[in-house]
């Protein structure tokens, strides 16, 4: 089709003269999501419109049957996406955000949200753990969406499933790459974590449910509309939505034309009301902003997460080797010749000569965090095998990540 002929189609259609959406193949990874969006939610009885976040590999989940308001909630964290319920229908959105959060990364917001936990609470996440949904809403949120790169976790999360979460400390070594001068961290070493059982680890969680604002929303179902019907579900572009709504309830929504091609999986009978207002609140962007940029220096904030973690688990690390906590807490630095005949996991990682004998290394401590859950999943975005077809990797339901300044 020339492009001359595709507007001129497109034109007829927003003029009401033709009765269908100027309909676009999708791309193969817009496909993907369609096909995991339509396993995964099948089982969500009610309308239910989602933002689709393309620039992430769509994860391999399936809510269970009765899922609802909460589950939806739980499954939006792991994609970056909030939930907004209009007329009992729900809608999985991108939330703008109050300048000064906004711009802020996943991580950042985990250290703010840790921050305002009392010296207690991280002492003991850092040494019994707790279960994901044990934790407030806010904390919950906030972990989930550093685990939307695992497709395991974000379907045990979307549950409502036992996900076990543990802060730990992580001792570096800094240096400076030699070829690129860029500043690197090593680890010292690596943990053999076990995941309490469920059974324990609810237990103690219990415990502290309070003290750690535990709060539990009732799975509340959606409630069909009677207006328009979107079926079992599919990946449609804004423009396409638009004209069905237009020309079947007869709205019209106004928006920049700039978002014609977001895509949107939709689904689901909803009334007048409820997909006027999902449309509505889809085309609300963040408001842009222009300020000078600094990198954050997020050490200080860190370092007072990691004192309430004095030395928890470090007994249990393996690489330390003659260092000791307090050579990595007063920030020691020596070459790295000299760290290496202390530490022969660190010169394990280095066996091939990448640094000379010569280059300064500062040692320092990091934040750590782990999740864990049972069984495995698909890793997203699969594998390619010999042959050049894509392939699924299973990885566990496992989840370890660093927090650096």
């Amino acid at each position: 089709m020339t492009k001359l002929l595709r507007i001129f189609l497109c034109s007829m259609v927003l003029s009401g003269t033709f009765q269908v959406g100027c309909a676009a193949e999708l791309s193969a990874g817009l496909k993907k999501w369609e096909e995991c969006l339509k396993v995964g939610l099948k089982k969500v009885d009610g309308p239910l419109l989602l933002d689709v976040p393309v620039t992430k590999d769509a994860p391999t989940f399936g809510l269970k049957d009765g899922a609802g308001q909460a589950s939806l909630a739980r499954l939006g964290w792991t994609l970056g996406l909030d939930l907004h319920i209009n007329d009992g229908s729900a809608a999985l959105l991108r939330t703008p955000e109050a300048p000064g959060i906004a711009e802020l990364s996943d991580s950042s917001r985990l250290i703010t949200l840790l921050e305002g936990l009392p010296a207690e609470t991280i002492r003991s996440l850092a040494t019994s753990g707790a279960a994901v949904s044990d934790l407030s809403p806010e904390l919950q949120r906030g972990i989930s969406r550093l685990a939307g790169s695992s497709g395991g976790l974000s379907d045990k999360i979307g549950n409502g499933d036992f996900v076990y979460v543990k802060l730990f400390l992580c001792p570096v070594a800094t240096y400076a790459d030699p070829k690129t001068g860029q500043q690197k961290a090593a680890s010292l070493g690596s943990y053999s974590f076990t995941a309490a059982s469920e059974e324990d680890s609810r237990s103690k969680s219990a415990k502290r449910a309070l003290q750690l604002g535990k709060s539990h929303d009732p799975e509340q179902p959606l409630v069909n509309g009677q207006d328009i019907d979107f079926g079992e579900g599919q990946v449609l572009r804004l423009i396409e939505v638009a004209s069905k709504v237009r020309t079947q309830i007869l709205y019209k929504i106004s928006y920049d034309p700039r978002l014609d091609d977001a895509p949107i999986f939709i689904k689901g009978k909803f009334s007048k009301e409820a997909i006027v207002k999902d449309l509505v609140e889809f085309c609300e962007a963040q408001k842009p902003r222009a300020f000078p940029w600094t990198r954050e220096n997020r050490g200080r904030r860190l370092d007072s997460i990691i004192g309430a973690m004095k030395d928890v688990g470090m007994d249990s690390l393996e690489g330390l080797g003659k260092l000791s906590s307090s050579d990595v807490y007063s920030g020691l630095k020596a070459d790295f010749k000299s760290l290496v005949a202390k530490s022969p996991y660190l010169a394990s990682l280095f066996s091939g000569g990448q640094l000379s004998g010569s280059t300064p290394m500062t040692l320092s401590m990091r934040l750590g965090v782990s999740l864990f859950a049972d069984g495995s999943a698909p890793l997203p975005g699969g594998t390619t095998g010999p042959d050049g077809k894509s392939r699924d990797l299973l990885v566990p339901n496992y989840l370890r990540f660093r927090i650096d300044p």
